[in-house]
Order: structure tokens, then sequence, then C-alpha cells
């Protein structure tokens, strides 16, 4: 037992013996043995400085602990070397906040499955991530703020979660009925969780202004039962101020030469998803291929990044599906983008690397090990994620050296507010 941090039910020693970790009820604790004594006087405690806890208000530390401990880095030497800035992730039950100096707490807890990439409010204010809970199909949305958590009910296949350039709304797209081929776009207050609006199509901020993917121009009047009324023909509008105006279309797009090389190509495209980048000349969507039997199934993804002032589209990538989620993320600076890829080693064994790529200028950088994990708010490092832990690489660093940040290779999002 330490001082302030309760009994030790689990200890994970490294093959070397000198890195020690330690579980309890509700913390991870970084043990130094060589400042534990080897024998106590009956009733006293080890040395305060003999334990250092790296991560507190834990639900069921225990599942979330590696066998193997891994070195943290924190200190002075991370937050002189590495980027400035909060960062927030998901681990087990738990949406959690990794400090600069590599320190990290719960701030809220769930008794459920925490999905996707949290996200911070503009002004760093709030956190937002959504969940389903234990036994529940229905997701729930979860924002921490200064005056605590809020959590509240979303109908079934709600997404496109994203904040309000004033930090005053956050936004979900629900769809209206069961064939997810009409949405609306649903606003709520973040220190309440009552509906502040409703916007028709999927809307999210971008472009200069708002973006909004609509539910489709015309349905499919002949096919299976699967397509048949189906809505297509989806339009990408941006509305600033009082204007709106159409960038483009999924004909249009699946017209292009850049895709024409695309399986299933002859199949009624249909847009999906919104991604834009923070430089408003740019934004990307997702487009894919109606399957002609499936209900709601997609074939032959891409991601497209389109030129806001004409509505080109400057590059095409395709999305395996059986890859696993790409973590896609824009730069918060300029337009460069990260995701990962799946690459095929000696023996058939398939990893995760992370890319950046400029779509603009069409070039691609390869990072060194680790999967894609995040920017920091400036722009300048990227996040990789390791099985020792998460690492910042700066990109215009040369040699490029990643700095250890974290003993946990997760996801993150950053701020720098």
């Amino acid at each position: 037992m330490f001082a302030g941090a309760g009994s030790v039910r689990r200890v994970v020693v490294s093959e070397d013996g000198k890195r020690v970790i330690g579980i309890t009820d509700s913390r991870i604790l970084r043990i130094e043995p060589t400042k534990v004594p080897r024998t106590l006087p009956l009733g006293s405690l080890p040395p305060a400085d003999a334990a250092t806890t790296l991560l507190s208000g834990i639900r069921e530390p225990d599942v979330w602990t590696a066998r193997k401990p891994v070195a943290v880095a924190r200190g002075n030497a991370v937050a002189a070397d590495g980027p400035k800035g909060r960062l927030a992730f998901v681990l087990g039950q738990a949406l959690w906040e990794l400090q600069p100096d590599g320190s990290a707490r719960a701030i809220a807890t769930e008794r459920g499955s925490l999905t996707g990439r949290p996200l911070w409010s503009p002004g760093g204010e709030h956190v937002s991530v959504m969940f389903t809970a234990t036994g529940e199909r229905q997701p729930s949305a979860l924002v921490v703020g200064p005056t605590g958590a809020q959590r509240w009910r979303l109908p079934t296949a709600a997404q496109g979660m994203t904040w309000a350039p004033d930090g005053k709304t956050v936004s979900f797209w629900i769809p209206t009925g069961t064939r997810l081929d009409q949405w609306n776009t649903h606003a709520f207050d973040p220190g309440t969780g009552r509906a502040a609006g409703t916007i028709p199509g999927r809307a999210i901020w971008g472009g200069g202004g708002r973006l909004v993917l609509s539910d489709g121009e015309f349905e499919i009047a002949t096919g299976t039962a699967a397509t048949t009324g189906l809505r297509v023909g989806q339009r990408v509008e941006l509305i600033t101020g009082s204007e709106r105006r159409t960038i483009t279309d999924a004909r249009r797009l699946a017209a292009s030469p850049l895709l024409k090389d695309v399986p299933d190509a002859s199949r009624t495209p249909l847009i999906t998803q919104l991604i834009p980048s923070l430089d408003p000349g740019y934004i990307g969507v997702t487009l894919a291929r109606l399957s002609a039997t499936q209900l709601g199934t997609m074939r032959s993804p891409a991601f497209v990044v389109v030129r806001v002032s004409d509505g080109e589209p400057v590059y095409s990538v395709a999305i395996p599906i059986e890859a696993g989620p790409l973590d896609l993320a824009w730069s918060p600076v300029g337009h460069l983008v990260g995701w990962n890829v799946n690459e095929t080693g000696p023996g058939g064994q398939v990893t995760r690397r992370g890319v950046v790529v400029d779509p603009v200028a069409d070039g691609m950088r390869s990072l060194p090990q680790g999967r894609f994990a995040g920017w920091s708010a400036d722009g300048k490092w990227v996040y990789l994620a390791r099985e020792d832990g998460l690492f910042a690489l700066r990109l215009d660093a040369v040699p490029a050296d990643p700095v250890r940040i974290s003993p946990f290779g997760v996801i993150v999002t950053s701020t720098d507010r």
C-alpha cells in the first residue's frame, strides 16, 4: 500500500527489473523499486516518492494496463521538446485529458463503449465524444466542461459530431428514417444537452462557411427491394451569410477522370461523409457506390479532396474497407491530411503505418514506425501511436526524431487553449 493511492492489486515488472507498474482499484502507478524498503515496521508505509500516480480516477484499471510496462515520458524534458497543448483520448471506459508534461487524468468514465476521436470545442473549454452505454443500442453524447459532464441519448445511427466555431453548440447528424438516406443536423447546448436547432441535411462547418450534404435530388425508381425509392444524387452546398451555392454533387464527382478506374464505377454513386479541411479552399468527402442487393451497403469507397472554388476534385485515394478505420484527420493549419494504411510484411504479417499527404501537391510522406494518431494544435507535429507509447514527430525537423509523450499509444486530439 502507498500513501494516498490505496492497495496495489497487481504488479508488472519489466524484464530488466528496473521498471515496475502497480495497479490499484482506481489508479495506475509507476513504482521506483530502489525506493521501496525491503522491510517496513508494522503499520508503516513506503516513502511517498516511491510511487508516482500516472493515471487516477480509473474504472477497472487492470483491464487497460499492458502486461509489460513501458517507461513514462513526463516532466520538463517533454514539456520543452514536445508540442504544447492538452490532448484528449479514449482509453477503456473513460475519456482522458493528457497534459504536456505527460500526466493524465480521467475526466469522465462510462459503463459502455466510447467510440471515435474526441473533439475539443474551438475555445478548449469542452471536449466531446460519443459512447454507447452497456445494454443500450442507441448512442449517447458525452460533453465535459468547466461545470462537469453532460450526457444525453441520441437516436440510433447518429454520427457526424461537430462544434460550431463559437463553441456555443455541438451538432450531430441524425437520420429521419430507417434507410439512412435522409438526415437532419441537430444542435445541442453543450452545458445542458438541450436542443438548440435543426438544419435539413448533414451540416458541418468548413469551406469558409457551413457545408451541407443534401439528402439527394431524386429516388431510384426501379431496382431491388433494397434500393427502390432510395434517395441519391447528394449535393454538397456551401452557405455563407445569405448565399447558398452548390459546390459539387455525387454524379459529377463520380464522372471525374480521377475516379475512372474505381471498381464498380457503373453503380450509383453516393456521397456518404463530409470531412472539411481547416483550409477553407478544400474539403474532403467519401464517395461510394451503392450495392444493388444490400440496403445500406456501400462498395468501393474513396476519399476525395475537392476544391471549394470550382468543385473540382484534386485528389482521390481508395479506402480498403477490410483495412479498418483510416483514423483520417486534417491538419489544423493548411491542407495536409494524415491517415493509416496497412502494410504486409514478411510472413504475411499486416501492420498499420501512418502517412501524411498534401493532396494539393499530390505528395505523400511515410511516417516512422507507428500509426498516425493525430495533429498538434499548431499543425507542426504529428502524433504516432506505438506499442510502447505515444510519440510526437515535428514535420520540419531534420533529422526527424520522435519525442515520447505518454506510455499510452492511442488516437488523440489536441488543443492549445
